[in-house]
């Protein structure tokens, strides 16, 4: 069932980014049978290659997180663009108030889908790097000191939480 999922992920993704309408009815925009041909054939190498590599899992499907993530993400584009502007405002102001140091968080996230979203959304978020995961505890290095407070307060951690449950679940 996953390697099916997989399948169709690809070929609506390899749709989308090619620009293939699936409009028999549309004259102006004729299915081109080479570009479907070639599509089907390397979504199924994709799938067979991870097949046999053992990489389709449930953690790399994660359906039941879905919704988590649904409400996780307009909140994470938020705090991206907030965080442009503030690091805008950082690097536009002639005396450069940067005060760059690493902190060291403490990890309550068990799962390691809901570890990889949370370091990546740290690294996804300007003024911020996720420099090493460790099983208890994140290194992260903050480029001012109100980047600094915003990770240590763990509102980030605790939006993914839902996440985390639901990923240990499956």
């Amino acid at each position: 069932m996953r390697s099916a999922l997989l399948f169709i992920s690809l070929l609506v993704f390899w749709c989308f980014l090619s620009g293939v309408t699936i409009d028999p009815s549309d004259a102006e925009h004729p299915i081109n049978v080479q570009l479907v041909i070639a599509s089907l054939i390397s979504a199924a190498l994709v799938v067979w290659i991870s097949v046999r590599m053992g990489i389709v899992d449930g953690e790399g499907q994660p359906l039941r997180g879905l919704g988590s993530i649904l409400v996780y993400l307009p909140w994470l584009t938020w705090q991206i663009v907030r965080a442009n502007f503030e690091i805008a405002r950082v690097v536009w102001s002639p005396r450069l108030p940067i005060q760059p140091r690493f902190v060291e968080l403490p990890l309550r996230l068990r799962s390691p889908l809901a570890r990889l979203t949370y370091a990546n959304s740290i690294t996804l978020t300007p003024g911020t790097v996720t420099i090493q995961v460790d099983d208890d505890h994140l290194l992260v290095h903050a480029l001012t000191d109100s980047t600094a407070r915003d990770l240590e307060s763990r509102v980030m951690e605790a939006k993914l939480e839902p996440l985390d449950a639901k990923a240990r679940s499956a």
